[in-house]
């Protein structure tokens, strides 16, 4: 649940909380939310539907203090010149110290545009309540709409580091914190493994390097890993066939294994190979030998005919089964 700093419908804009930072929180004495509605108000600034609101966004992210007699006053300026940046910034921060980012942003929600080589959320799955909180990160520039869907919220160039090299890191914790490892059996345990690919990791970073060599020139920099990104894609690396590519157009799955190649294959995966057929690719690492200078991954192209359809080539066999009970 998301703290209740974070949970009105309805804040101040970019201009507002620029103005309250720079001239209405000014005095060193402080004001009342009485006193800073008047002072904007007479400076012609219409605020008093969401000063409550901003005013509490200001605590939470540690810019303003209250004191005991309800007087706010500008405690800490942001080390950037650019407050919504700083802003932004500062509410993942506290959101990731509480461990309530995964209430906001849930991992389902996340999705990677290769058309636009975009970090997006699905509009659908971000909970009504917050629908507050949602239109300030808006009006802070750290979503904006989607030229194509109207069910996508792009996030901000400049802003894709703090989500991808600290905000994906954190909702993974809050999803699969190390305590709930405890008890677990050896099959929930190999399972838990998998998903947070502790072999798969080495072999995809392995794969990425692999596949900017192979493309090199300008395109090298677009290959990328979309797997933290977007969990059902269906595939981990984005990249292309050749330097005359102008869209991403050789979709990757990545699957280590040691010995003989074996490997699990889900259902979504087989479902997406089957839809891009000569597109999508299976990169299959052998963790013993991937260190050696030489070493090329087994690559298979269109491994739902390769594969999965060739049973006398492959063999298969379903390890889990899933249950619902039927209606009476």
């Amino acid at each position: 649940m998301l703290p209740d700093a974070l949970s009105f419908d309805r804040y101040g804009s970019l201009e507002d909380i620029q103005f309250l930072t720079d001239h209405a929180l000014s005095s060193a004495e402080g004001r009342t939310v009485s006193d800073l509605i008047r002072f904007c108000e007479e400076k012609s600034v219409v605020l008093a539907a969401s000063m409550p609101a901003t005013l509490e966004l200001l605590v939470y992210t540690s810019l303003v203090e209250r004191d005991d007699v309800g007087k706010y006053r500008l405690i800490g300026t942001s080390d950037s010149p650019d407050l919504a940046a700083a802003l932004v910034e500062r509410i993942f921060s506290r959101l990731v110290e509480e461990k309530a980012l995964s209430s906001f942003i849930q991992p389902e929600a996340i999705e990677y545009d290769t058309v636009g080589d975009s970090i997006c959320l699905r509009n659908n799955l971000i909970p009504l309540d917050y629908s507050g909180l949602k239109n300030l990160l808006i009006s802070l520039g750290f979503f904006r709409a989607h030229p194509l869907s109207a069910n996508l919220l792009q996030l901000s160039k400049t802003l894709e580091p703090l989500f991808e090299e600290k905000l994906i890191p954190s909702l993974k914790e809050e999803r699969f914190p190390v305590e709930s490892l405890k008890g677990l059996s050896l099959a929930a345990l190999m399972r838990m493994q998998e998903l947070n690919e502790l072999h798969g990791r080495e072999a995809e970073s392995f794969v990425l390097e692999y596949e900017k060599r192979r493309v090199g020139g300008s395109l090298a920099e677009r290959v990328r890993a979309i797997s933290d990104l977007q969990c059902d894609a269906g595939y981990d690396i984005v990249s292309f066939e050749n330097r005359s590519s102008t869209q991403p157009d050789r979709f990757i799955e990545v699957k280590s294994y040691s010995g003989e190649p074996t490997f699990f294959w889900s259902r979504n995966e087989v479902a997406v190979a089957e839809v891009k057929k000569g597109h999508y690719f299976l990169y299959l690492v052998n963790r013993e030998a991937m260190d050696g200078k030489e070493y090329e991954p087994t690559i298979i192209k269109d491994p739902y005919n390769e594969v999965f359809l060739q049973e006398k080539k492959w063999s298969r066999e379903p390890m889990s089964w899933f249950f619902s009970k039927k209606g009476s």
